[in-house]
């Protein structure tokens, strides 16, 4: 007996450095959920991780929600671009507005211009109507004028004959002399009357005809026309072109921030994936450990068995009196048999 308690005492240190279970208090028996209970692995690791890796799911769905909400955020933009076009084309009508307006002033110019036409033939009439009386006035000055040499020549056959005499001939001479100043005078100033009307006619004749205000004004809606629609192409291109860039830069930064999003869940993924990789590497470990202290218990055991029975079973005479006269302790029994050996 001294020889087993010895024994066990020499393997009892050993298994409590294997992390095992503690043996049972005494005086309490071992229940059958205490005997096959095999010792709990701690959980609180993985359990963490994928907690973790739960909250990483919720995270990035909220991220995705918000790139939604980016997404509509473009859609109104683009929504207002769109308005900004509307606005774009409705500056573009009140431009054409301005054009018939200008077209309206340009017609009243042409009325004006057709008036005037009007008013330079009437002049021209005018112009034409007094050199017909010019021409008939000369007619009739150069008849008078002609008169007048045959009468002077008339004068001077009569003074070569001698028939009409001093006083009569002076008051003959002053007479023609008088006629001739008033022919003169008559002429200087159809001459200027004459210079007059070719001065206007020459200003008339430099004015511009209706064909020409016609051309000029047709010549101007079509600048006008012209220009306004380079105007108009040219902010729509501007504008087009900077809700294009506008867009692409937002769709450039949004894709960025995607595809940040997207790596930090894989990394993160894997970092949770190599997580529970160790901890399930741990858990096998800890399992293995156990499956070893379980042999080992075994084993033990069986050299406890092997011991028991190769004991030696000479009692002295005293020795059986006194097992005779104790009660065997069945309690001991059963607790040594449960601990394994841990108690005698």
């Amino acid at each position: 007996m001294a020889e087993s308690t010895i024994a066990m005492s020499s393997w009892t240190p050993r298994l409590q450095d294997s992390s095992l279970p503690a043996p049972p208090p005494e005086g309490s028996p071992p229940t059958a959920s205490q005997e096959k209970e095999p010792p709990k692995v701690s959980a609180e690791r993985p359990l963490s991780s994928v907690s973790s890796c739960l909250d990483e799911s919720t995270l990035l769905k909220r991220r995705v929600t918000a790139l939604e909400y980016e997404k509509e955020d473009l859609t109104a933009r683009a929504a207002d671009a769109e308005e900004r076009a509307a606005q774009a084309e409705a500056r573009a009508a009140a431009a054409e507005v301005e054009m018939h307006k200008a077209k309206g002033r340009a017609q009243a110019r042409y009325t004006e211009k057709v008036h005037a036409r009007n008013e330079s033939r009437d002049l021209r009439l005018e112009v034409e109507k007094q050199k017909s009386e010019r021409r008939e006035y000369m007619t009739k000055v150069k008849d008078c004028f002609d008169g007048l040499k045959t009468r002077v020549e008339q004068l001077e056959a009569e003074k070569a004959y001698g028939t009409w005499s001093s006083e009569n001939k002076a008051q003959q001479l002053q007479a023609a002399q008088d006629q001739l100043q008033t022919c003169q005078s008559e002429n200087f100033q159809l001459k200027q009357n004459l210079v007059e009307l070719q001065s206007d006619l020459a200003a008339e004749l430099s004015k511009p005809t209706a064909e020409d205000i016609e051309a000029r004004i047709n010549a101007l809606k079509a600048a006008a026309t012209a220009n306004l629609q380079r105007q108009a192409v040219h902010m729509q291109e501007k504008y087009l072109a900077e809700q294009k860039k506008t867009i692409k830069e937002m769709q450039s930064h949004r894709d960025t921030k995607f595809l940040f999003f997207k790596a930090s869940w894989q990394s993160k993924e894997k970092q949770t994936q190599k997580l529970y990789e160790s901890e399930l590497q741990k858990t096998s470990k800890l399992e293995e450990q156990l499956a070893a202290a379980h042999k080992q218990i075994e084993w033990h055991q069986q050299l406890q068995m092997s011991t028991m029975q190769n004991q030696p079973r000479h009692f002295s005479t005293d020795q059986q009196d006194l097992a005779h006269m104790t009660p065997p302790n069945t309690h001991k029994h059963r607790r040594l048999d449960s601990s394994d050996g841990y108690e005698i």
